[in-house]
């Protein structure tokens, strides 16, 4: 059951540095009506773009004593195009890419100072169960799209495994703070569960959101 349901959040977090811009694609309000597919191949072109970066981007061991946490420009850069496809303006699309990427790296700080890391044997077997529920999926043209628009699948997946290398500690670390909330506010296992899917009871979307918003204020952030 837990393969099913960290499968379920990899497919949420498919092809996106930036964990969660895709679950935010509803919520930006634009200007103009957005095609989904066409969206979604776009965005593939502008990954397969930053593709370079992402294999030089560093993997520090966060110090604990460390108050300032550098988020990587090259990040930045690549969520102000993803808000820019939704037809927002500049100003907003960096506002927003700018709030994102300091939540994401502060995530990743805190989930690798709390014992949340992964290991290459991991992300090659969660990649692997990957493509394997992306296969079996019906609900899988918005990947295909980004793997359309990447242009080359196996260039794709190469790219994945540095994606879900800072991916899959801010979800363990995300699937640590659930469970301890739920234990916290004595949410039962009948409550929180439905079938194989894991369903957001006791809000704790609004606890996880308003946890992310204390970590803004929590350190300082350098964009380099």
């Amino acid at each position: 059951m837990k393969k099913k349901k960290i499968a379920a959040l990899g497919l949420v977090f498919l092809s996106v540095c930036i964990a969660g811009l895709i679950g935010n694609f509803d919520k930006v309000k634009s200007a103009q009506p957005v095609d989904e597919m066409a969206f979604f191949e776009q965005w593939g072109a502008v990954l397969k773009d930053d593709s370079d970066d992402i294999k030089t981007e560093p993997y520090a061991l966060p110090n604990p004593d460390e108050n300032t946490i550098i988020v990587p420009k090259s990040e930045v850069d690549q969520a102000i195009e993803f808000y820019k496809l939704q037809d927002i303006t500049d100003a907003e699309a960096k506002i927003k890419a700018e709030e994102y990427t300091k939540k994401r790296n502060a995530l990743y700080h805190e989930a690798v100072l709390n014992g949340f890391d992964v290991t290459d044997s991991e992300l090659n077997d969660f990649l692997e169960n990957q493509k394997q529920f992306l296969a079996e999926t019906e609900n899988s043209a918005q990947a295909n799209a980004m793997i359309d628009g990447f242009g080359d699948e196996d260039a794709y997946w190469e790219y994945e495994w540095y994606v879900y290398k800072k991916n899959l500690p801010i979800m363990k670390y995300r699937e640590f703070l659930q469970e301890q909330y739920y234990q916290e506010n004595n949410i039962s296992a009948d409550e929180k569960m439905e079938g194989d899917t894991l369903i957001l009871g006791g809000n704790f979307d609004d606890y996880y959101e308003e946890y992310q918003q204390s970590l803004l204020n929590k350190y300082t952030f350098e964009i380099q």
